[in-house]
């Protein structure tokens, strides 16, 4: 089933508040898949970059270290993520992209610290994290 469909008939249940929805989507897909990137420098941990438009297709140079790959977003990752939530209009794409030269790699289960990927891994969660979107809008 793709994503449209799924939060289509999840909007139902959003009783009208689908930017809000949407937001908290993305905030839990893209924290998810920062979160479970492994960190050895931080280097492919802080190149998580979030765009509305068009992707991003340059690597941060100095991006920062993160203390661990089990860490949530750093401020400034949940920032960035949520600037380009803000500057989301109708059903524009947002595109989450990392552009370190080794991130399939990593993807693809390079590092035993994320042996099974991170983005595969957030999206096989991605109805769970629709259902509780709106579960906590509807609260």
């Amino acid at each position: 089933m793709s994503f449209a469909i799924d939060v289509t008939k999840f909007a139902v249940k959003a009783k009208g508040r689908m930017d809000i929805v949407r937001g908290k989507i993305v905030m839990d897909l893209f924290g998810m898949v920062i979160q479970k990137t492994p960190v050895d420098k931080g280097r492919a941990r802080g190149n998580w970059q979030a765009s509305t438009g068009a992707p991003i297709t340059s690597a941060i140079e100095n991006p920062g270290t993160s203390p661990s790959s089990d860490s949530p977003p750093s401020a400034d990752e949940a920032a960035a993520i949520e600037a380009a939530i803000r500057e989301l209009k109708g059903d524009e794409s947002i595109f989450i992209m990392n552009n370190v030269a080794y991130i399939l790699r990593l993807e693809n289960g390079w590092s035993d610290q994320a042996p099974s990927g991170m983005v595969k891994t957030t999206l096989r969660a991605y109805p769970g994290i629709v259902e509780d979107a709106v579960n906590e809008v509807n609260k």
